[in-house]
């Protein structure tokens, strides 16, 4: 007759395998009574628990048990497997080296430092791998960590991972952008100091401006300090001031198709009095951009 209290034995030694989705599943249905391990009930409590916290976690985990670094994933870890997972038995429970041997040479070094009692925290570090059949530039972050057997000894090595390739790709785009625009910045002010040219730009919605030293120079404004619109138009010839207010006014009125223009007027510098003939052309942002940037020549 069955023996009920080995029953309720049993189902107590399998309570850790319970759950875990599909690679908890393949866990359950795995013989492992036909490797080295051994059943299921016959784990040490010590991989037990950490296999147990390890594939219910919903982060991308894995376990590396032993000294030939048995390979348990979780189903957030697949998908870095790439192909390799594709079967949930298909590398479950297979030596580390040998589901990972292309990266054997950065990830080695690591586990030795972590079988030696070390944890370590890596981020975006870059990997070629070859999980899907052809060679692969990805980026992870990890964490690793020792785990403990019955006698103290370690036994394991418990992994948190993450891939970071799309954020790094990310960073590196918008480095690449960064760098043509400081690029074109610097090739811009080489043609204006060239041609003599001055630049501003006025916010719509503050009324703040900036200006180019030559800028204030063309206009006569003073060299250090906080500029406005009503300066700038101040600096404007009398006889031209009115003709300027009321195009600017239909400048920045215009919609996007029509937001270029070009002027032209006189400046009287109010210090020296000297006057100067200024075509100012460019373009406004809008009524929904809210700023108009400009350039001034002599």
């Amino acid at each position: 007759m069955p023996d009920p209290a080995r029953s309720v034995r049993d189902k107590h030694d399998l309570a850790f395998a319970s759950g875990g989705g599909d690679m908890g599943a393949a866990l359950r249905e795995h013989d492992w009574a036909a490797t080295l391990l051994g059943a299921l009930h016959t784990w040490p409590q010590s991989l037990r628990t950490a296999a147990s916290m390890m594939f219910n976690a919903r982060h991308p985990m894995y376990v590396a048990w032993g000294p030939d670094l048995l390979l348990f994933y979780n189903d957030g870890c697949r998908g870095i497997l790439g192909r390799k997972a594709a079967d949930p038995h298909a590398v479950l429970g297979m030596p580390f080296l040998e589901v990972w041997s292309d990266v054997w040479d950065q990830v080695g070094p690591m586990f030795d430092a972590t079988w030696r009692g070390e944890s370590l925290l890596v981020e975006d570090q870059a990997f070629t791998l070859a999980r899907n059949g052809f060679p692969e530039q990805v980026y992870a972050s990890f964490s690793t960590s020792p785990i403990r057997g019955e006698a103290g000894d370690i036994a394991g090595v418990l992994c948190v991972c993450s891939e970071t390739t799309a954020k790094v790709r990310s960073q590196q785009e918008r480095d690449r952008a960064l760098d043509a625009l400081a690029t074109s910045v610097e090739k811009l002010r080489i043609a204006t100091d060239g041609a003599e040219l001055g630049m501003f730009e006025y916010q719509l919605r503050t009324g703040a401006m900036e200006c180019s030293a030559r800028a204030r120079q063309h206009f006569g404004l003073p060299r250090e300090g906080a500029l406005s619109g009503a300066m700038l138009l101040q600096a404007v010839h009398p006889d031209d001031r009115a003709r300027v207010a009321a195009e600017s006014r239909a400048v920045l009125a215009a919609p996007p198709a029509q937001e270029r223009y070009q002027m032209e007027y006189r400046t009287l510098d109010p210090a020296s009095g000297a006057l100067r003939w200024i075509t100012t052309c460019g373009a406004s942002g809008g009524s929904s951009r809210r700023r108009a940037r400009c350039s001034a020549a002599r």
